[in-house]
């Protein structure tokens, strides 16, 4: 497998932009066993740096590649174009609107959808123009706005091509069923805004919304859970184990499905944090269930050379049913901790066999 690591700027961490398969170096690997867990040397290859440096932006797989979209480069200036990486190249596509903290997604059928994002520089305000990118021509279309400009906002697909979006930043917030060339589309606001909240699905035409940040980006109680199609639920588990947010870009629901669409069988697992003493575990959301993914040995937070924070979202690789989730040392060094989930089945735990640096 290989693995991307997208630098932001130098005061931002690193963050995984696209996972898949199963890792692999080059050259002698070193491997060291601490507390229970197996710590590997992993080789990188580094890719030509980005046209332009940028924060604020999204990472989307695009075919045999990925999209990097929207967000601002140095001075805050947001940009209007988005980058490709396919076949050892970058390439720059033309956006229709500048995206700084946009909604994104991949849709089934291929494209890319993204809108939304700061009005201005500096983070202030919010749009609400969307368009998207169709692999077969390489351009970007318009389509119709949302019903509510937003920034700092999610979304996942449901059938029919339909989209629930939710999230909101400095600004009210509503859950809507956004539906292309439909412009007759549901809204239900919200008495408080999430900011990046994870939109998942837990039916064929349903979706749970929930978060551990509100509308400025502060941590909040997250154990009231939203449906968009029924009443809310209150899960316990969340006062404790909170999902992971980053003020800088959202969840992707898609990064961590373990399920089976096609058998209706709606499982996500998150990267979540102890509300205590910010320790990191996995939390697994089957359906309307929460639960928390049982392992061999807890998810290190001291290694060999010190303690290790974990600052991404999690991400599966469904072909090798392993799960990853990125970290960083007070000295820089990054980290890779796998986790076999698919061990778990038949109640299990889960082995957190490697970590690799």
């Amino acid at each position: 497998m290989r693995v991307y690591l997208l630098s932001m700027k130098t005061w931002l961490i690193p963050m995984i932009c696209l996972l898949a398969a199963a890792c692999a170096g080059k050259g002698e690997v070193q491997v060291l066993e601490h507390d229970g867990v197996r710590y590997q040397s992993l080789a990188v290859e580094r890719l030509p740096d980005l046209p332009k440096p940028l924060t604020g932006h999204v990472v989307l797989p695009l075919g045999d590649g990925f999209m990097v979209a929207g967000g601002h480069t140095t001075g805050f200036v947001p940009v209007q174009e988005a980058y490709i990486w396919r076949a050892g190249a970058w390439t720059t596509a033309p956006m229709l609107y500048p995206h700084d903290t946009p909604v994104a997604l991949t849709m089934k059928d291929g494209r890319i959808v993204i809108g939304g994002g700061y009005s201005e520089s500096f983070g202030i305000g919010q749009t609400w123009g969307v368009e998207s990118y169709d692999p077969a021509t390489g351009k970007f279309s318009p389509e119709p706005i949302m019903n509510f400009k937003r920034a700092h906002a999610t979304a996942v697909e449901l059938s029919g091509g339909k989209l629930i979006i939710s999230g909101n930043w400095y600004a009210a917030d509503a859950t809507e069923r956004y539906v292309f060339d439909d412009y007759d589309r549901l809204s239900r606001p919200l008495a408080d805004t999430l900011s990046y909240p994870y939109v998942l699905r837990c039916d064929v035409d349903n979706a749970l919304i929930f978060g551990s940040r509100d509308g400025r980006c502060l941590l909040r109680d997250c154990s009231i859970v939203r449906r968009w199609d029924g009443d809310s639920i209150k899960v316990p588990l969340l006062k404790h184990w909170q999902p992971y947010t980053t003020i800088n870009y959202g969840p992707v629901a898609d990064e961590g499905f373990i399920g089976d669409m096609s058998t209706g069988h709606f499982i996500y697992l998150l990267h979540a944090k102890d509300s205590l003493d910010q320790h990191s575990a996995i939390l697994k959301v089957s359906g309307e269930t929460f639960s928390m993914l049982e392992t061999s040995v807890p998810i290190p937070s001291e290694g060999p050379w010190g303690r290790i924070g974990y600052y991404g979202y999690l991400q599966a690789d469904r072909q090798t049913q392993t799960a990853w989730l990125l970290g960083i040392d007070v000295a820089k060094r990054v980290y890779l901790v796998s986790v076999d989930y698919g061990a778990a089945q038949g109640g299990k735990p889960a082995p957190a066999c490697n970590v690799f640096h």
